[in-house]
């Protein structure tokens, strides 16, 4: 059975901008393999999450995310 609701755009800019900033923290630490080996974390991946969050942020907001990491 399928449901469907009405959102503003409003409402998805913030689901976006919440999992981009979880996607970006999770993300931020690199991944460790079996081994141990810890490959650091993907700047290019990273690089690209921050381009779509200054994007659906103000300017205000992603300066001060960018600071605190919130």
């Amino acid at each position: 059975m399928k449901h469907f609701f009405e959102m503003t755009d409003d409402q998805v800019d913030a689901i976006i901008i919440h999992e981009l900033k979880e996607a970006y923290r999770m993300n931020s630490y690199g991944n460790t393999d079996e081994g141990g080996f810890n490959s650091g974390p993907d700047e290019e991946f990273l690089s690209a999450i921050e381009m779509v969050l200054e994007y659906f942020m103000s300017p205000g907001e992603f300066t001060s995310w960018k600071e605190t990491g919130e």
